[in-house]
Order: structure tokens, then sequence, then C-alpha cells
């Protein structure tokens, strides 16, 4: 079975390696090689996925052209499939778990239904290896799920852990935003320098700050106080917090203000309710005038622009009537873009047009499970499991907000990271099986 396992690996490895090649990225052939082929044998799958969470968002240097090779993020992902897999499928403790778990269960059940969506937009897909890069991406994400919940779900340590890696894959972001801060070298927008850390744009900077400041207050509340790990998530999430604002992504501040609301509501006890809607009512007040100016400014109507809430309205109103080509099955993954030569800013209509409508149905209900799951669980969770389900529906509010307005599933490192993290909290570690 291993031998089996090991050479199929291998030939798909090899075939995906030949597509990267056809489809022109023959400078990344090497590291492609060397990502996908020598960990298979000699590292454990377990190590790589560690390296992938905490390597992850520096990779995205690459977009910008700050560190050298190309589509860096695609060829990483590509061992992160292979080696996953491959160690789920040798080890049945593994299996197990994925089988039993029954959240689980009903994750991959929606990602099933949303991957036969995905295969069959194929049918009118204008460049299939765009399309198939798309897919693979998809993937990636439905293996990082999966792995996430089977080393990283059995108690609530386990859990802190993958919080705490993911908190350490920050410091680099954070560096490289603050001296895009002091040196003014963000990305010049409308009379702003914003944020992007190492991400490819700000906006996706701003989601991944949106995480992390969440993740990080989970821990800052959980620990002993005057204790280092306390101090060192306050100073986190205080420079987190300056690094979020100077993103001026609106969408992001709405999406991160409700998801508050919802942490907020979600927690027993008045008082403890009061105190944080009163920190976030004081936060909000201290930074109204600077908000307030963000929402209302005029500078996105220079040069005879529409502002970007327009722009968006004109690109959603032309798309939504492209769906009547192939409602049902889409126009073929990647395609929104290829074709329209623009973004969608926003995911339903982006899956709508590029998987069909019934694909967008699916990603929807996608998020409905997930927060009511969250939300449901909550109330009957021991009081020690409580907190994890309350981070998982905040998490779920900032994703699917911020999916309405911003390219979210363009951005491979936040679907990662937020999917992952999300079906590892939720999972209940009184139903393990191993």
């Amino acid at each position: 079975m291993n031998a089996i396992v090991k050479t199929i690996v291998v030939v798909a490895a090899a075939l995906i390696l030949t597509l990267l090649v056809l489809k022109g990225d023959r400078s990344g052939f090497a590291a492609a090689s060397f990502l996908i082929l020598l960990p298979i044998f000699f590292a454990r799958p377990y190590y790589y996925f560690i390296f992938f969470i905490l390597v992850r968002p520096i990779v995205d240097l690459t977009i910008r052209g700050n560190l050298p090779g190309a589509n860096l993020s695609s060829l990483m992902a590509v061992p992160l499939i292979f080696l996953c897999t491959k160690d789920i499928l040798l080890n049945k403790s593994y299996l197990q778990i994925v089988a039993h778990s029954g959240v689980l269960k009903k994750i991959n059940f929606i990602f099933g239904l949303l991957f036969m969506t995905f295969i069959m937009s194929f049918a009118f897909t204008k460049h299939p290896l765009v399309s198939l890069t798309d897919l693979m991406r998809f993937i990636a994400t439905i293996v990082s799920v999966n792995y996430g919940v089977v080393h990283f779900s059995s108690s609530n340590k386990k859990k802190d852990e993958l919080i705490k890696l993911v908190l350490l894959s920050s410091l680099v972001p954070l560096a490289f935003g603050f001296k895009q801060l002091i040196t003014y070298t963000g990305i010049q927008e409308t009379g702003y320098n914003r944020l992007y850390g190492t991400f490819g744009h700000c906006n996706v900077y701003a989601q991944y700050l949106a995480m992390t400041i969440f993740l990080a207050f989970h821990i800052f509340s959980g620990a002993p106080k005057k204790i280092f790990l306390r101090r060192a998530t306050a100073l986190l999430i205080m420079l987190s917090v300056v690094s979020f604002y100077f993103t001026y992504t609106r969408t992001l501040w709405i999406a991160f203000t409700m998801a508050v609301l919802v942490y907020i509501f979600m927690k027993p006890g008045f008082a403890k309710k009061a105190l944080y809607l009163g920190i976030t009512l004081a936060v909000l007040g201290a930074f109204y005038s600077q908000i307030k100016e963000r929402f209302t400014s005029e500078a996105d109507k220079q040069s005879g622009r529409t502002n970007s809430w327009e722009w968006r309205m004109e690109v959603w109103r032309d798309s939504i009537k492209d769906l009547e080509k192939h409602p049902i099955l889409g126009n073929g993954l990647g395609m929104f873009q290829y074709d329209t030569g623009v973004m969608a800013h926003n995911d339903f209509i982006r899956t709508a047009y590029e998987s069909g409508i019934p694909s967008a149905l699916i990603f929807f209900v996608f998020f409905v499970f997930l927060f009511l799951y969250s939300v449901g669980v909550s109330r009957k969770a021991p009081e020690t499991d409580k907190a994890y389900f309350h981070l998982a529906a905040s998490l779920v509010t900032v994703l699917f907000i911020s999916s309405l307005a911003v390219n979210t599933l363009r951005g491979t490192v936040i679907i990662f990271y937020y999917f992952s993290i999300i079906a590892v909290l939720i999972h209940d570690t009184r139903k393990r099986t191993a």
C-alpha cells in the first residue's frame, strides 16, 4: 500500500510539474521539483504543514517582485496537497478521524458539492490551465482543512498550538507593514499610504490582520496574568490593530466591527458584554473622524473616476448580465478576471459567474452552516470549550462580510488560514476518534 501511494504521488506530482512548465513557469521548474519531490521521501508531512503555516505570508512577496521566482505560492501548495494526502491515506488513525468526525464529514460533503460544480464548469472554460490552477488551490484548501483537524483538534492545548503558530507567522508581515508606514512605501491610493505587509494587496493584509487580532486576543484572555505570553500577545494585538487601521480597507473595518459584536454577544455574563462593548465604542469614538473621512472621501472621483463602491456596483451589474450565458455550469474557474480584466470584488458573484448559480448557493450555505454550527454548539459546550466556538463564529463573520466586497477567494493564503482554523476550532474534542 505504501509503495502504491508513493508511486501515485510521484506520477501526479510529475504531471503537475509538466503542466506548470507548459503554462510558462519554466523559471520556477527547479524550485517546484525541489518543493514537490524531495519532501515526499525525506520530510514528515506534519513538519511541512507547520512550515507552510509559518512561512505562507512571506511567500506573497513574490507577487510584488520583492523575491526571486514566480508563482511560488502555487508551487508550495502542490507538495502540501500530495504530502498531507499521502500521510492521511497511509495512517489508519488519521482516516478514522476524517471518517468519523461529524463536523468534518459535513464540511467535506459541502466541499464535495463545490468540487463537482467546479469540475463541471470546465465545460465552458476558455483557458483550461487557468481553471486547473484555481482547482488546485481549492484542493489544497480541502487537504489543509482535513490535515489541520487531524493534527490540531484533539484537545484545547493542540488548538492553541495551531493558533500560536499562526501568530508567529504574523511577525514578518507586521515588520514589513511598519516599515511601509514609517518610510511611506505602502500602496499609494487616493491620497492614502495603504500598508500591505508581505501580501499582494492591502485588502488581503487586512483580512489576515483581522484574523490574527482575534487569535491573539483569544490567547491573551486565556493566559495567566504577569507571564511573558500575556504581555507578548498584548503587544501583538496593539501592533496588529495599528497596522490594520493603516490598511485603510473599509470592507474589513466593517467586517471586523461586526465580528467583534458577534464575539461580544456570544460571551456569557452581562458584565463582560458591557465591558467589551464599552471598549469597542470607545475605540470607534476615538477614530470616528478618521473613519468618517475614509468612508466619505471624494478622492476616488478624481480624474473622472467613479468611487470604489459605484465601480463595484457597475462590475456586479455587468457580471450578473453575463450569467445568462451559462447560469448552471458557469463560464469556468478563473474566467471572471480572464474575461473582464478585473477582479469581481464579490466572491458569490464570482462563484456564480465561474461555476454557476448552484455553486454560489452552496458556497453561501457553507457560511451559514459554519456560523450556525459555531453558535449552536457553543451553547451546549463545556465552559472550557466555549471560547473556541465564539472565536470560530467571529472568524466566519469576518470572512463572510469581506467576501461581499473584496476578493477573498483570490487570496489563497486567506482561505487556507480561515477555513483550516475554523474547522479545527469547531471540532468537538470529546467526540474525537483516534
